[in-house]
Order: structure tokens, then C-alpha cells, then sequence
């Protein structure tokens, strides 16, 4: 043992009054017979006590310590600690040292063999210190394990079973002395060297865990280790044992310290030169069929160095201003830095279930250190997203040295672009432009510098236009309120809804104006389904199945009876070629000939799905295989088919581009066999039938308007006019005419007729009698309490028509008015009807006081006062106070 007086140790106040109350402990437990202690001693040796580990080696550094292991000689951690609590109970001890309270604050560490803790220990916490009080030790290891057999040993015992020399010293409190019993800890300190303090290979046998503590305390330290323990730990068995014996847990406690520390980057460096990045970073639960290229690693751990660290580098220290906020991010810089090598890694399949595994970088820390769910979270979705963070930054960079390319391209640096994708990525977005930087700097094909230079210009614009908290910024409206003032159900249009919302509130900072908004969301309204189509993730995968399902499914369940007016790529045959399809079809014959109608089923469910997944780009390819079913669909006598064949044309000209369907020569086509559809009356058929028919046409119809007239110069126009002028009459007016006192079938055409006029906006007021008779008439039936579903269909219809012609409402106001009070005051009569709820009463109700309100404001911006009719009308019947909010 070597042990210097020389070498003093400074304790603090608390140290020292600390080592006060052990040592005079311990005079207590030697001094009083074995009956006046709670156990008995393991040997007869006097009581000696020492601090060891790195407690010692910290204060010989002049380093704060606030963790202190007291090992005892003669007895169990546990036993010394219950003579504490004894000794603190004699009267004026705990007063003394000033320890009032701490009796009975020990915890106890009780002996697990299973484990290999054979000897209790305690553990308390005083004037701010966690102090462990353990006994020396002996360690015998087994070999298919770390955790060794502890005994009762030796000061030398206990020195010896450490992992390195500087950290196997003791502070003796019995004589003040440093004792060095591996006779190497003193001068390994003054030389600044990380030993082993016996036989290296043998050490990292015994516990492999000890591998990754040497790096740690190395670049902690900022001490060498010396080539012949470097060895051992880069020796193949090692990383063997390594992977065999030691939790990942443990594994990640020490990486997560490494790169807490001061010194990362010697560390990574380490991990690199011994070899270990494959022990380490790896998932154990599989058997992996790549290994990542460890080659270019260095640079991209040497870079995050120079940005967390760097004082000269303008760009980095700018760089380092914007994406590094915390010690939180420069520690996640640094893992990200760690999974690095895993980018070229192959993508997993998708498994039984169709879920798609994480990327085996990110496996790599959830499962190879244990990474917490955030630090694990925000990786998979850095993985996700450099792509496209890759591309923001390309496209900015680009025109913000060519200005003249945002005429031609996506306009990176606008600002509701890019905050719009900043939304996307989230919270973490930093953290991702960081890794997307870390993966150009790996694949080595361009300068760093120039790297550098596109990095900081992107985040130096996204700084600028004050976009670094983009993600968090709160939309000026939410999607209820944004239903409410469109009237409109939540769908697929919401979010390229909100997303509209918030682009103008990113283009218009400052700005809190929800009407503009909703004004021009209404506009894109339009659009918003297609889009969040075309935009959704399905990709590739979905237009293969897409393509696969027409060509073979669909088409062998739809070739033996297809449309005749079309041919084999879905265009118009020559009227003189086409045969008619209008000959009778028994029912066995029928089986034969559309196995689609009286099979499985699964080529019908294929086709919608195929109708409503497509996207624009596909339209073309797929035309002349998904057209001709849709067309037989429309041609069959049942209802139900009609039913779906229109919706799956609708689904289908929603993504279709204008020229491809004016190239086809099918729009007036379509329009035939649409308007067939509305020859199909409650005169006829069922109610429901008949309702569910029109509604399905008419919506097909508005789409193929909007589609076949989407560039719309003079003369389409006309056109385009013409048809909406079209649909109101055979779809709505004509059937109005039929619909007698089927007041269920009545509600769908007022419906229909409202989404009609909202397509036909201000050129509405050519109809504007024959839809305000119709609809006025419906509000004066005395019976129309008994039917709340048709008065609000019928109000619905007729605040579309005010909010689309609203300049020429006025000389027809006398008319709507008696229209609405007549409907108010029915509305307000007690209904015994059992068909009717009070629910859709005061919905009713309501719609009907919007209307009225919405009459009343177009009369106040036309500069008619209608308060002495009013007035008089509630003089007369004081029910209408409710409707115009008045008292008499």
C-alpha cells in the first residue's frame, strides 16, 4: 500500500463534521461490549472507516463532491448504520453534530444473493450528501455473468476489484492519510492515465460493463488510457461479453453520462477507434442482416463538436443561436449524432399486421440503450422527415441566390410555406434540420462548409420571418367554428381547410381576421377534398394496388356486361358503333353476365375503393379501366347501384384534370346517364329510394360541372350556366312539382337546391321566383311543425338563395317574410305529432332566425327600414317577438 500525508485533503465544514460523527461512531462500537450493540462485529478488528472511490479522487482534483461511499471494516453497511441510529439516540449526540431527525432515515439495501448482493448496505442522505455505507469487499465472478459473489475482504481486496486505479483510493478517517493499496492510483492521477488495476482482459472478462466506464471516466477526466487496457477493451471476446452480460439499461446509463459530460467528443472517438459502435448502438432483440459503415462516422461527431463548441466560426455559432436552445438539445444533438450511421441502413418491411417497423437507427437507441420515448420519438421523426427538410432547405437556397425561380417553382422562401412545414415537423424541428444537416455532412458528397453555408441561410430566413415558433402559433379559428360559418360537416375538407386558415394567417402576421379567412376557404372549398387526397402518404403502394385491382379484379367482374358507348381506354364510340343495351336480361342470364352484382361482393368494394383513392396524376393511366364499370353501374335498374355509380364518378371527376375530360368527349355522357337518375320518383319507387337516388345524381352532377367547366372562359361560361340552369329544373323543380305531401323527399331536393344555387352563386337571380315560390309555399304549410327536418332543408335552400342573389332579395322581401313568420309561428305551435322531437324543433327554430337575421341585414345594407313592420307584426301576433327579437 502506498499512502502520502503529503497528499492533503481539504474537507469542507460538512465533510468534517461528517467525519466527526463516523469516527466517534465507531469509537462507540469498539468501546461498548458486543450486548450493547445491535450486532456484532463480523471480526474483532478494531473499527476503521474510510471514503473511497471517487469521492477521493474528485477532492484530490479539487472537484465538489457530493456523493460519499464510507466503507466500513468489520461489519455490514446496514449493521454500522443501525449503530448510528442507536448512538444518535442517546441524549444530546443528534444535537451535537447537528443530525436531529436522521435517526431512522437509513435505507436499507437488503442481501440479494440472486443478484450477487450478499452483504446489506444503507443508504441516507446528510447536509445535502448521499452517503452509501458499504463493507470492503471481495469479488469472485462467474463466468456467464457480471454480478460477482461478494464477501468480506480486504482494504487491498476492495481496491483491487475496481475499475481503474484513480478510482480505487481511499481517504482513511482514522489517520487522514490517501491510501493507495494498488500502489499505481497516486501517480496514474499526476500522470493523467486510466489502468486497470489488474490484469486488463481479465477485468473486462469479469464485468464488461467496465469497458464503457473506462471511456467515460476518460473523457470525463480528460485522462489517457494506456495501450494495454485500450487493447482489451477492443478485443472481440470483450465486445462479446459485453453484448452477453450487461442490460441495456446499464449500457444506456453510461452512454447518456458520456454524453452529458464535458467531454463527448472523446468519447464518441473512443467508442469509434475501439471498434464498439456495433456492440453499443444495435437492437439485440433481432438478428440484424445489416451493419452499419462506421467510415465517415468521424466527421459527423467531430462537426457537432465544432457546433456546440465553436467561438471563431461566424455561420456555426449562428447556426448554434437557433438550433440549440438547451443543454436538452446539445445532448440530442449528440445522439442523433450516434445514429447516424444507421441512414443507409434498407427501410423494414412492413409487417403481418401492415404496420411499418422503426428505422434500425431508431431501434438502434430504443432498444440498444434504452433511449427515453422522447429522445426515441424525436428520431424516428427526424428520420422521417430530412427528406423533406432536405428539399425546404435545397429549394430556398436556390432561389434565395436565383430570386427570378420562384416564378416556376414552389416558393420556398414564403412565409406561409415554410411555417406551414415547420407545423408539419412540430415542436422538435430543430432537432430534425440538425440530423437532415448530420446526413448531408455523413454522405460526404459535399463540401461542410458549403453544407454549413445552405444550413445557416435556411434557418437565418426561417429567423426572419419569425417563424422559429411556427408550430406553436395559434390558429385564428378552430374547425367547430369553421363548420359553423360554412355549413358544413367535419370530412376530409377540414384540414386542407385549417391548413388555408392558417396559411393566410402566416401570410397576413398580426392579422386576427376570421371573416377573411372563412371568405377564402370558401373559395378553396372547392379544392380542399381533392388535394388532401392527392397529398395523402399512401404513394406508390396504393396506385400499384390501385392499377392491380382494374386490370384484374374489377375487369374480370365487369367485362362480360360493360357500358356500350365507350371503348377499351374510356373514350365516346362513334354514335354508329354503338349497340344498344337496352334488351331485356333474365335473372339467370344476369348472374352470368355481372358476377360484380350476385358474387362476394369484393370487386364492387374494390371499385369504390379505387374510385376514391385515386389521385390526379393516376386519372389518365387508369381512365379506360375504371370508367366502363362506373358507366354499367349508372346503366343497372337497381337503384342501389345507380346509387354507388355516382358517387364513385364523383369521387373520380373530383381529381379528374378539365383537358383529360374534354379530351375523352364523355362529359355529355355522363350528363345523360346522370340525368336519368332523376326520373326515378316516389311516384315510382320508394321515398327512400327515390331521396337517396337524387341526392347521389345531384351531387355528381355539381361535380362534373365544376370539373368539365374548371378554366372557365365566355363561352364555357354560358355553358357551364347553362347545365346548373338545367339540373334546378329536372333535378329540383320538376320533382318539387311531383313531390305532393312526401315531405321526407321534399327536404332532400331543398337540400339539393341549396348546394345547387351556392354553385350557381349571383347568376341564381334568374331563378329567383321560381325557387322563392317553392320554398315560401313549403314555409307556409300549417303542417310544417309536424316535419322539422323539411322546414330546415327548406330554410337551408332559402338562406342559400338570399346569401348568393342578396342584391336583388330586397323587392321580394314581403314575400320571404310571410314565408318565415308563417313558418315561425307554426314552428312555435304545440306539436302532438309523434314524429316530432322538441330537438329538431328548436333546430328548426334556429335555422329560421338565421335566415331572418340574414333577410334583415341585406335590408339594412340596402337602406330599407323594416322596424314599423316588424313592430306591427308583433303587435299582431306576439309569438314573432322571438323570431325578430322584439318586445312590445
Amino acid at each position: 500500500m502506498t499512502s502520502r500525508r503529503d497528499l492533503e485533503i481539504k474537507l469542507t465544514e460538512v465533510e468534517s463534521t461528517l467525519a466527526r460523527f463516523f469516527l466517534d461512531v465507531a469509537q462507540h462500537i469498539d468501546q461498548n461490549p458486543s450486548g450493547e450493540v445491535p450486532h456484532a462485529k463480523a471480526t474483532d478488528d478494531p473499527t476503521i472507516l474510510r471514503f473511497t472511490g471517487g469521492w477521493v479522487r474528485d477532492k484530490l482534483l479539487g472537484v465538489a463532491s457530493h456523493d460519499i461511499d464510507v466503507a466500513v471494516n468489520n461489519m455490514t453497511g446496514y449493521q454500522f448504520g443501525l449503530v448510528m441510529n442507536q448512538y444518535l439516540d442517546i441524549p444530546g449526540k443528534s444535537e451535537k453534530y447537528g443530525l436531529q431527525g436522521l435517526a431512522g432515515k437509513l435505507h436499507k439495501i437488503a442481501a440479494n444473493p440472486e443478484k450477487s448482493k450478499h452483504l446489506e448496505t444503507t443508504t441516507t442522505r446528510v447536509f445535502g450528501l448521499d452517503i452509501d455505507i458499504v463493507n470492503l469487499r471481495k469479488e469472485t465472478y462467474a463466468e456467464d455473468s457480471r454480478n460477482p459473489q461478494m464477501e468480506f475482504g480486504t482494504p487491498e481486496d476492495d481496491a483491487l476489484r475496481r475499475d481503474a486505479t484513480v478510482n480505487a483510493l481511499f481517504y482513511n478517517l482514522n489517520t487522514s492519510k490517501v491510501e493507495d493499496y494498488t500502489g499505481r492510483g497516486l501517480n496514474d492521477m499526476e500522470k493523467k492515465l486510466i489502468r486497470t488495476p489488474l490484469e486488463p482482459y481479465q477485468t473486462f472478462n469479469d464485468d464488461p460493463l467496465r469497458v464503457l466506464r473506462l471511456i467515460r471516466f476518460a473523457s470525463r477526466l480528460d485522462y489517457a488510457i494506456i495501450p494495454e487496457v485500450l487493447e482489451a477493451m477492443a478485443d472481440e471476446s470483450i465486445k462479446a461479453a459485453l453484448r452477453l452480460k450487461i442490460s441495456r439499461e446499464r449500457v444506456g446509463v453510461e452512454i447518456e453520462k458520456m454524453l452529458k459530460g464535458p467531454r463527448p467528443l472523446m468519447a464518441l472517438s473512443l467508442i469509434h477507434r475501439l471498434g464498439l459502435y456495433g456492440t453499443i448502438f444495435t437492437d439485440p432483440t433481432i438478428t440484424p442482416s445489416w451493419r452499419p459503415d462506421t467510415q465517415r462516422w468521424d466527421s459527423v461527431y467531430n462537426f457537432v463538436s465544432s457546433l456546440l463548441l465553436s467561438d471563431a466560426d461566424e455561420k456555426l455559432i449562428s447556426l448554434r443561436s437557433i438550433l440549440i436552445q438547451n443543454e436538452e438539445d446539445g445532448f440530442l444533438a449528440w445522439v442523433l449524432a450516434c445514429t447516424v450511421p444507421y441512414l443507409d441502413a434498407p427501410e423494414p418491411a412492413a409487417n403481418k399486421k401492415g404496420n411499418n417497423p422503426s428505422h434500425p437507427g431508431v431501434s438502434a437507441l430504443r432498444e440498444g440503450i434504452k433511449a427515453p420515448n422522447k429522445v426515441s420519438e424525436v428520431t424516428a421523426i427526424a428520420y422521417q422527415n430530412r427528406s423533406a427538410i432536405k428539399d425546404y432547405k435545397d429549394g430556398l437556397f436556390m432561389q434565395l441566390r436565383n430570386p427570378a425561380s420562384r416564378k416556376s417553382t414552389t416558393d420556398f422562401a414564403a412565409r406561409d410555406v415554410l411555417g406551414l412545414a415547420i407545423r408539419r415537423w412540430g415542436f422538435t424541428w430543430r432537432s430534425q434540420v440538425l440530423f437532415s444537416m448530420l446526413d448531408e455532412i455523413h454522405s460526404g458528397t459535399r463540401s461542410i462548409a458549403t453544407i454549413v453555408s445552405s444550413y445557416e441561410a435556411f434557418v437565418k430566413h426561417v429567423e426572419s420571418l419569425d417563424l422559429l415558433d411556427a408550430y406553436a402559433l395559434k390558429p385564428i379559428i378552430n374547425g367547430k367554428a369553421l363548420m359553423q360559418a360554412l355549413g358544413g360537416k367535419s370530412g376530409p375538407w377540414l384540414r386542407g381547410a385549417l391548413d388555408t386558415v392558417m396559411a393566410y394567417q402566416l401570410r397576413n402576421p398580426g392579422n386576427a381576421d376570421a371573416s377573411a379567412a372563412i371568405d377564402e376557404i370558401k373559395a378553396a372549398r372547392s379544392r380542399d377534398e381533392r388535394e388532401t387526397r392527392n397529398e395523402a402518404n399512401s404513394g406508390e403502394l396504393t396506385r400499384s394496388l390501385i392499377h392491380h385491382f382494374l386490370r384484374l379484379t374489377i375487369r374480370s367482374s365487369f367485362e362480360k356486361h360493360l357500358a356500350p358507348e365507350v371503348t377499351s381506354d374510356g373514350r365516346k364510340k362513334p354514335s354508329n358503333a354503338i349497340r344498344s343495351s337496352n334488351d331485356y336480361i333474365d335473372e339467370e342470364k344476369e348472374k352470368n353476365l355481372k358476377p360484380w352484382k350476385h358474387g362476394d361482393g369484393l370487386a364492387l368494394e374494390l371499385l369504390i375503393w379505387s374510385a376514391k383513392s385515386i389521385r390526379s396524376q393516376w386519372v389518365q393511366d387508369n381512365w379506360g379501366l375504371l370508367i366502363p364499370p362506373i358507366l354499367t353501374l349508372l346503366d343497372d335498374h337497381d337503384t342501389g347501384y345507380k346509387i354507388i355509380g355516382c358517387d364513385c364518378l364523383r369521387h373520380v371527376l373530383e381529381v379528374t384534370p378539365s383537358l383529360h375530360l374534354q379530351q375523352t368527349n364523355l362529359a355529355n355522357l355522363f350528363e345523360e346517364k346522370l340525368l336519368t337518375c332523376f326520373y326515378y320518383l316516389p311516384t315510382s319507387i320508394s321515398v327512400e329510394d327515390s331521396s337517396r337516388t337524387l341526392a347521389a345524381a345531384t351531387a355528381a352532377m355539381v361535380q362534373l360541372i365544376r370539373s368539365r367547366w374548371a378554366i372557365v372562359a365566355k363561352p364555357d361560361m354560358d355553358r357551364r350556366v347553362q347545365a346548373l340552369d338545367k339540373l334546378l329544373r329536372q333535378g329540383i323543380l320538376r320533382p318539387l312539382e311531383l313531390a305532393g305531401d312526401n315531405a321526407a323527399f321534399a327536404a332532400v331536393l331543398f337540400q339539393n337546391m341549396a348546394s345547387i344555387l351556392d354553385e350557381m352563386e349571383i347568376l341564381s337571380v334568374k331563378h329567383m321566383q321560381n325557387v322563392l315560390d317553392p320554398i315560401c309555399g313549403t314555409l307556409r304549410d300549417p303542417f310544417l311543425h309536424a316535419h322539422p327536418p323539411l322546414a330546415i332543408a327548406t330554410l337551408e335552400a332559402l338562406r342559400s338563395l338570399m346569401r348568393n342573389a342578396w342584391p336583388r332579395i330586397i323587392p321580394h322581401r314581403q314575400q320571404i317574410i310571410r314565408g318565415l313568420t308563417r313558418c315561425w309561428v307554426t314552428l312555435c305551435e304545440d306539436s302532438q305529432q309523434p314524429f316530432s322531437n322538441e330537438s329538431e324543433l328548436n333546430a328548426a327554430r334556429l335555422e329560421c332566425k338565421e335566415a331572418w337575421e340574414m333577410l334583415s341585414a341585406i335590408t339594412m345594407h340596402g337602406g330599407v327600414d323594416i322596424e314599423d313592420e316588424i313592430h306591427e307584426m308583433v303587435e299582431a301576433d306576439l309569438r314573432l317577438g322571438g323570431l325578430f327579437q322584439r318586445k312590445v
